[in-house]
């Protein structure tokens, strides 16, 4: 906080969830997603740890659904998914829509896109968001941000009213380099997000990389 003006920067820290690795293999030790595993029960432990001395600390999850909570998780760190209920179930934490299948988004059809938005939401397998979770945000984090404007026609029908990009020195950036530089109390905070020729909106929240800290020389 600001003692002279009362202001506050609300930091949201967002985590990640992809158990497929292209570059990895599909093994549950070192070389494959166990450091999935471990990083995420360590993540898991250090909130609850904060929490239990009253700190207040969130956790905001985008978890793509069958590799992950579909396929290997059940079969190798179910206890990962409880603690996740447990915790948005305590209002602690809260799930995003990510990418049912890593699918590349923008360069589906139509129906293609629906399929995809919809199974990632809920699906017969029982992998959706709504199906694992009390409840979930209805926010979008875009797989590797991608993302095209005829979207903002096509995740409302879903329930998704908010996405967040990067506005980001990285090259998953979702926005910055097609728009004239944002101001500070633009560039990190929400916005509106439209185009010309379609009438439906979205909020934006822009998102920041741990790349955009080593290109403030931090």
């Amino acid at each position: 906080m600001n003692k002279s003006t009362g202001s506050k920067i609300h930091l949201a820290f967002r985590f990640h969830v992809n158990f497929y690795h292209s570059y990895r293999g599909d093994t549950p030790d070192e070389l494959g997603f166990g450091p999935d595993i471990r990083i995420i029960r360590n993540t898991i432990r250090v909130l609850d740890e904060f929490n239990a001395r009253g700190v207040p600390v969130c956790g905001t999850w985008d978890t793509e659904n069958y590799f992950s909570l579909e396929t290997i998780m059940p079969a190798h760190c179910p206890d990962i998914i409880e603690s996740w209920k447990r915790r948005v179930a305590e209002g602690k934490d809260e799930m995003e829509v990510m990418s049912y299948n890593n699918g590349l988004l923008s360069a589906q059809t139509a129906a293609e896109f629906d399929e995809a938005v919809g199974r990632a939401v809920s699906n017969s397998a029982g992998s959706g968001l709504r199906d694992l979770f009390p409840h979930f945000a209805p926010v979008v984090r875009p797989q590797e941000m991608m993302y095209t404007p005829i979207h903002l026609k096509m995740y409302p029908r879903h329930g998704i009213s908010h996405i967040s990009l990067f506005y980001s020195a990285v090259p998953f950036n979702g926005f910055s380099n097609f728009i004239p530089l944002l101001p500070l109390e633009q560039r990190y905070n929400p916005l509106t997000l439209r185009f010309p020729g379609i009438n439906e909106k979205m909020t934006l929240l822009p998102a920041c990389n741990h790349g955009d800290i080593s290109d403030n020389l931090s």
